[in-house]
């Protein structure tokens, strides 16, 4: 319910704000080598599902003018995929220089015990680290705010909802 988002949007933030204002000069962000804009969306695995598609309908000895099509869309998002690497390679770089914090790690509905539209407890911390308030808040609300809660990836997400949450944030 939008309560209930806008109660996980206020928890997380108060969480936050009770990290912040505890003192751990000698906390550093512990960033698992995993730990990138790649878990989230993977440039690699892309260039290789479209170069794998164009290599398919290559191989076909007969082609139609959809098939023709689909080879220079495969081109076109390769090249577009391959120029977006610096970008994902620079966003990584600017996280990992954010000040840190304790963070949950797994910030979503199913971590949540609710009573009523109340959170009343935070579980399944094993995913807990120090790392950028910043990157906790975006994953949580993409994992709060998709159009199809059932689906784990690849979901969109529904702006209106991911307005509430971090406006309650």
């Amino acid at each position: 319910t939008k309560s209930r988002l806008q109660s996980a949007g206020n928890m997380l933030a108060r969480y936050h704000k009770m990290m912040i204002s505890e003192d751990h000069p000698d906390w550093e962000p512990n960033f698992n080598p995993s730990f990138s804009a790649n878990n989230f969306f993977s440039v690699e695995m892309a260039m290789e599902v479209w170069d794998k598609a164009r290599q398919v309908i290559e191989r076909q000895s007969r082609k139609t003018a959809n098939d023709l099509m689909m080879i220079g869309v495969a081109f076109s998002k390769e090249s577009g995929l391959r120029e977006f690497l610096p970008q994902v390679d620079s966003l990584n770089r600017r996280v990992r220089e954010l000040p840190a914090v304790l963070c949950q790690g797994d910030f979503q509905a199913s971590n949540l015990i609710f009573d009523g539209e109340e959170i009343v407890a935070i579980v399944d911390w094993e995913f807990s680290r120090s790392q950028p308030r910043s990157w906790e808040v975006v994953r949580a609300a993409c994992a709060m705010c998709k159009v199809d809660v059932t689906e784990t990836f690849n979901t969109p997400v529904d702006f209106d909802r991911m307005t509430l949450f971090l406006r309650a944030y």
